[in-house]
Parts: structure tokens; C-alpha cells; sequence
């Protein structure tokens, strides 16, 4: 089986380029699952910046129009008044 010291360093070689690959797949492994993650985050961040917006938007478009809403009262109230 070993028949010189040579076939010694080719087994031990072998074991340790098996763990280091074995390692380096774990590490790969990791990365994508950390990316995975953050690709999740920033998913559900931009839903909920897309819910803030919209309900800026619906604030602004509610005072626009309650604005609008007071300038043609006022129009009409200095009308009134000077007659």
C-alpha cells in the first residue's frame, strides 16, 4: 500500500484538497444565502418606499384639492363682500 513516503504526501494532499474545496463550497454556499437575504430586504424595502410614496401622493393630491377647495370659497366670499 505505501511504499514510499512519496504515496504518503499524495494521500495526505488528496485529504487536504478535499477539506479545502469542502470549505470553499461552504463558503459559497454562505455568500449566496447572505445575497439571497439582502436581495429579500431590498425587495421589501422598495414595496414599502412604493407604500409611502403612494400615500404621499394621495396626501398631496387631498391638500391640492382642499386648497382649491378654500381659494374658490374665498373668491366667492370677496365677491359677496363687495357688493
Amino acid at each position: 500500500m505505501l511504499e514510499s513516503s512519496k504515496d504518503l504526501f499524495y494521500i495526505v494532499l488528496a485529504f487536504s484538497v478535499f477539506w479545502v474545496s469542502m470549505f470553499l463550497c461552504w463558503v459559497m454556499y454562505s455568500m449566496a444565502m447572505i445575497l439571497k437575504n439582502a436581495n429579500e430586504i431590498m425587495h421589501e424595502m422598495r414595496e414599502r418606499l412604493r407604500g409611502v410614496s403612494e400615500s404621499i401622493d394621495f396626501l398631496r393630491d387631498r391638500v391640492d384639492a382642499l386648497t382649491q377647495s378654500v381659494g374658490y370659497l374665498t373668491e366667492h366670499a370677496k365677491k359677496s363682500f363687495k357688493k
